[in-house]
């Protein structure tokens, strides 16, 4: 319970499924950052998503060529981030 704080940071991976929950509703101002990209140089674009009646905040900088498929929940995040195939 409270106010809680999730990072991270993945390079090199081509696909992953995420499902984050940030607890009971009401219980405080969570916040999850990540960022994901396939090589430490590749160009970034955010995405945002508030949950929790907007106590919550779910911040995500995915490479330009990852596809972000994303369903949320009133306290949950679920994502699909997959690379483009190689060209």
């Amino acid at each position: 319970m409270g106010s809680d704080l999730a990072i991270f940071d993945l390079v090199g991976y081509r696909q992953i499924s995420l499902a984050i929950d940030t607890g009971p509703t009401g219980d405080g101002r969570d916040t999850v950052g990540g960022a994901i990209r396939l090589t430490p140089t590749d160009p970034l674009r955010r995405i945002r998503r508030t949950l929790d009646n907007r106590l919550d905040l779910m911040e995500l900088f995915a490479g330009a060529g990852y596809d972000v498929q994303m369903t949320t929940g009133e306290t949950t995040v679920y994502m699909l981030i997959g690379s483009p195939p190689p060209v």
